[in-house]
């Protein structure tokens, strides 16, 4: 049985690819599993400054959980895989480490569109769609319930949720539910040419941003400016190497240390 997630590295960029197209990249016991794997290999590569993920084929990022396996009668085995299976990176933002750009190539629907706001960036093609259809379903949306109302202003994220109706690419830029919308073929274009944007930064900086960014989104303000950071650069070769790149006019060379 072929990986439910690919793992492909470019550089300094991991590609991360959504592999089930014949179910739409509905989210499966293996996917989680494979994503989890995958998220672990972009946290401990020191190489990989930033990760983007995707979903194979042209219709969908990923179409949320798989109806298929959570209808089917499953093994006691098979029945606490699912179970146990791991959440990190759909539940929480600081399951990868490092910056996570979502290039959402079809539609996102329920666990995908969850999936979708767990990344730090999105890049939509024109032709995406985005919903949390759950609650037509007669159970209810999980994480969006919760990211939702932190990334698209409150009454519109209520709206999805109490009507289920999908919305554009175009809608969900209005909204700053993305940052970006393209035509489809140059979806990944566009998002590895952020991704090199990004690598021109220091991968403990990235790290230390990254943290301590949702970090001070659950704390008050006050709170929040009183978080000491510095421990990722004071004293680090890197901190040393961007001052004097600048000093002597050149691009910093980074070590991650």
């Amino acid at each position: 049985m072929p990986d439910a997630v690919l793992y492909q590295k470019e550089g300094r960029i991991a590609i991360l690819t959504i592999n089930r197209p014949e179910a739409l990249n509905a989210m499966n016991s293996d996917f989680f599993y494979d994503l989890d794997a995958a998220i672990n290999r972009v946290n401990e590569d020191p190489e990989v400054y930033v990760a983007i993920i995707t979903g194979a084929g042209d219709r969908a990022f990923s179409a949320g959980g798989d109806f298929t396996e959570m209808a089917a009668q499953l093994t006691p085995d098979q029945a606490e895989r699912r179970k146990n299976r791991p959440w990190g990176t759909l539940r929480g933002y600081g399951a990868c480490q490092k910056p996570l750009i979502a290039a959402v190539n079809g539609l996102a629907f329920g666990g995908g569109c969850e999936l979708a706001l767990s990344c730090d960036m999105i890049v939509a093609a024109e032709s995406a769609t985005f919903a949390v259809p759950e609650q037509s379903w007669g159970i209810v949306a999980g994480v969006f319930l919760f990211k939702g109302p932190r990334n698209i202003p409150m009454k519109i994220a209520m709206e999805m949720l109490c009507t289920g109706d999908p919305i554009t690419a175009q809608r969900a830029y209005e909204i700053g539910m993305v940052n970006r919308v393209v035509p489809k073929e140059q979806l990944m274009k566009e998002a590895k040419a952020l991704a090199q944007r990004v690598c021109r930064c220091a991968p403990l900086s990235l790290r230390a941003v990254k943290e301590f960014f949702y970090k001070g989104l659950d704390i008050p303000l006050e709170e929040a400016q009183r978080l000491h950071y510095s421990q990722y650069f004071e004293g680090s070769e890197d901190g040393r190497e961007g001052p004097r790149a600048f000093v002597e006019k050149r691009a910093p060379v980074w070590k991650g240390r």
